[in-house]
């Protein structure tokens, strides 16, 4: 009985290193891919790594398969951090998101870059007073 049982035990941790290793291959994977999306599109690919986000299953080609999320951080101007993601299917990418380089919002009738602006909003100012509220 003892030896079936380090047979099994022997069995689940073979399988979780050749497991281990194919998830590290899907990584690098993904690595490349995020790197050479960054640069068609121009943006700089934050860490030079991505990190596996969640796994989910797909019917692709008439069967079930594992896709991948991968999360990763890309610049548009070398000063911030922005989302990206890469969903992946084996070796096939199936879906991508990259932020996208957008103009400065305006307020109507400024030309000032609300960004710029002091956006802080007092909520002393838009509470009413405790004495309003009292009587």
């Amino acid at each position: 009985m003892g030896n079936a049982i380090d047979m099994l035990i022997l069995l689940a941790l073979g399988a979780s290193v050749v497991l281990w290793m194919e998830f590290s291959v899907w990584r690098e994977r993904a690595v490349r891919v995020a790197r050479s999306l960054c640069q068609r599109h121009q943006v700089q690919l934050l860490d030079e790594t991505v990190g596996l986000r969640r796994l989910r299953l797909r019917r692709g080609a008439g069967r079930l398969r594992i896709e991948r999320c991968y999360d990763f951080e890309v610049s548009l101007d070398g000063s911030d951090r922005r989302p990206g993601q890469l969903w992946m299917i084996g070796q096939v990418v199936s879906h991508t998101m990259l932020p996208t380089p957008q103009a400065p919002v305006t307020a109507s009738g400024d030309d000032t870059p609300i960004a710029s602006r002091d956006n802080v909003v007092l909520l002393s100012s838009r509470r009413p007073s405790a004495l309003t509220r009292l009587q």
